[in-house]
């Protein structure tokens, strides 16, 4: 009966490498190799769950494009959404460790909705994230206290770095006169932003 040969290969992955690997040929057996074909056919599978997910999500699927405003009720008729520049108008204590940078303020006209959009610089050497929306207020200087329907940040708010934050409320065109205070929680800390002087167009 002939015996078993093993040889050691050389592998360079780069041709600028100097110093290449070794690599040994062993024999796999099947559920080592099943389990293998099984990773991307699983991967597919979260994919296409999160499509789902993404399409049947109570908001329904995100908005790609200007019909799809139209679709959502937020343009239409002549109407649209209503878009305010309001840096020079809101103010922070000094000790703030979210610095305002940008800021915007929206109304969708024929809904009630109203928007803020903060651009901010995290002074501080932690990340911070916006909690809920039960972390979030918007409080007019008359003490109207709107109904905050969503907070949405793409990413963390990294130290050094400017980061988007956009809260949205329930707001009729009379609820929404006025200045407000808008205050932000931290998720799972106890960092706040509190942004003065927002106005809605």
């Amino acid at each position: 009966m002939p015996s078993l040969l093993t040889a050691p290969l050389l592998l360079a992955l780069f041709p600028a490498l100097s110093a290449p690997g070794q690599v040994y040929l062993q024999p796999r057996s099947c559920e080592s190799l099943y389990l293998e074909s099984r990773q991307p056919r699983e991967r597919a599978e979260r994919c296409e769950a999160e499509l789902e997910q993404e399409h049947t999500r109570p908001e329904g699927p995100r908005p790609s494009g200007i019909t799809d405003l139209f679709d959502a009720g937020l343009v239409g008729e002549g109407q649209g959404v209503v878009v305010r520049h309001i840096i020079n108008d809101v103010t922070q204590s000094p000790d703030e460790m979210l610095s305002v940078k940008k800021a915007w303020s929206y109304r969708a006209e024929p809904r009630s909705l109203v928007a803020v959009e903060l651009r901010v610089l995290n002074t501080s050497l932690l990340p911070w994230t916006a909690d809920s929306v039960e972390g979030a207020e918007l409080v007019s200087t008359q003490g109207v206290r709107l109904r905050v329907v969503r907070v949405w940040q793409r990413t963390p708010a990294e130290p050094g770095v400017l980061a988007q934050l956009v809260v949205e409320a329930e707001a009729t065109v009379e609820q929404c006169q006025g200045t407000f205070l808008l205050k932000l929680g931290e998720a799972g800390g106890p960092r706040t932003l509190t942004v003065r002087g927002v106005s809605f167009p």
